[in-house]
C-alpha cells in the first residue's frame, strides 16, 4: 500500500508540473483535473465540492480546514480527487 500511495503523489506532481496547472474547461478535457485557481476549479466542478489535492501525498482538503490551499498542490473536484485514489485528510 505504502507503494501505491508513494506512486499516486509522485503521478500528481508529475501531471502538475507537465500540465503547468492548466484552469480551462478546455484543459480538463484533455485529462488535467488541476486547477490553479479555486475559481477555475469551480466553474468545472459545478455542483461538486472544490478540494485543495496535496502533490506529497495522495491526500486531499476540503474548504474549512487548516491545510486547504496550503502547500504544494492544486484545486480539483472532489471526485476527480476519488478517481485518482487520493484520500480526505482528517
Amino acid at each position: 500500500m505504502v507503494g501505491s500511495r508513494k506512486w499516486s503523489g509522485l503521478a500528481l506532481a508529475m501531471l502538475v508540473l507537465a500540465t503547468g496547472l492548466g484552469g480551462t474547461p478546455h484543459a480538463q478535457a484533455k485529462g488535467n483535473h488541476l486547477y490553479s485557481s479555486e475559481a477555475n476549479a469551480r466553474s468545472v466542478c459545478g455542483k461538486d465540492k472544490v478540494v485543495w489535492a496535496n502533490i506529497d501525498k495522495p491526500e486531499y482538503y476540503r474548504p474549512g480546514s487548516a491545510n486547504y490551499a496550503k502547500g504544494k498542490g492544486a484545486y480539483t473536484c472532489e471526485h476527480s480527487a476519488k478517481a485518482h485514489g487520493w484520500q480526505l485528510a482528517e
